[in-house]
């Protein structure tokens, strides 16, 4: 028989992913089931991921990442500017990057929801941030141009107040909801779930607390470099349309 690992999906849980370090064979897996159904009248699920599978699952999820991440900041870029798109990237990686790592940590199983998971996350989170960079541009325009960095720290702050009850109100409303799915849920979407609910307390701070304040950095360096910034774009002058004679 190949060595064996056993984790527990909770504490007190009854629930467990046994991986092998090998492959079963049919007779094995036969016998396995036979075991189960007898002694706990419920049969086990058995998958099998080869190294190649493996491989593929990671590269794909990789692409999707990375892909989504492109077209987020094409996006961005038109709708607000370049900087932001950066600042929103990187926000969405730090997301990301938690819940690899709360997965690595707790060694939770990764399959295709986990994707799925966060692809999400990064959807939920790059929408509170639009929220915030659009208000942050209103006051933009209102002050009509960047003198000095202390005037973007202005548009950030006040940008910031006036989104964050509906950010904490929102962010609050899904968790909730997500919850409910880590309790009641099917253990087919535990991974699922779970990956979501981390990702989502992850965006609070990301959004709240990251992307924005990456974005003044940013800015703060351009003003310091190019001077005085316009947050207004200047409209082209139509001609009259009567012939210069």
């Amino acid at each position: 028989m190949p060595s064996e690992k056993i984790v527990f999906q909770g504490k007190n849980s009854t629930t467990a992913v046994v991986s092998y370090k090998g492959a079963l064979s049919q007779t094995e897996i036969a016998k396995f089931k036979t075991h189960f159904d007898k002694k706990y009248k419920h049969e086990p699920s058995i998958s099998t991921v080869t190294p190649t599978v493996g491989k593929e699952l990671a590269k794909n999820g990789l692409y999707a990442l990375a892909i989504a991440s492109i077209l987020i900041v094409v996006y961005i870029a038109i709708r607000f500017e370049f900087y932001m798109g950066i600042a929103a990237i990187l926000s969405l990686l730090f997301d990301a990057f938690v819940i690899f790592i709360f997965f690595s940590i707790f060694q939770i199983e990764v399959d295709l929801t986990f994707i799925a998971a966060v692809l999400t996350v990064i959807g939920y989170s790059i929408n509170d941030t639009i929220v915030t960079a659009d208000r942050i541009r209103d006051i933009g325009k209102k002050m009509q141009r960047y003198k000095t960095k202390e005037d973007v720290a202005f548009a950030v702050n006040h940008g910031l107040r006036q989104t964050f009850t509906r950010s904490i109100n929102t962010i609050l409303t899904v968790i909730f909801t997500v919850l409910a799915l880590v309790i009641f849920g099917s253990e087919s979407i535990l991974s699922f779930s779970i990956a979501l609910l981390v990702g989502l307390i992850s965006s609070v701070f990301s959004s709240i607390f990251m992307a924005m304040q990456l974005w003044y950095v940013f800015k703060s360096h351009q003003v310091n470099k190019k001077g005085p910034i316009a947050t207004i774009k200047k409209k082209k002058k139509r001609g009259s349309g009567q012939p210069v004679v």
